[in-house]
């Protein structure tokens, strides 16, 4: 999935395999961050960097 800059809200639910309510708790728990492009609800899925130790 990693073509585009940003998913909408349907799309992440997919790629992540959960509901769509699931992912707007992650929004409300601060697990996973959104922009707001008019009304539209935007996420950004970048590759994990491995850790550094």
């Amino acid at each position: 999935m990693p073509d585009k800059l940003l998913y909408r809200v349907p799309e992440v639910a997919e790629y992540l395999s959960i509901s769509r309510s699931k992912v707007y708790e992650l929004f409300k728990s601060g697990e996973l961050r959104s922009v707001h492009i008019d009304r539209t609800r935007l996420v950004r899925l970048a590759p994990t960097a491995p850790v550094q130790r």
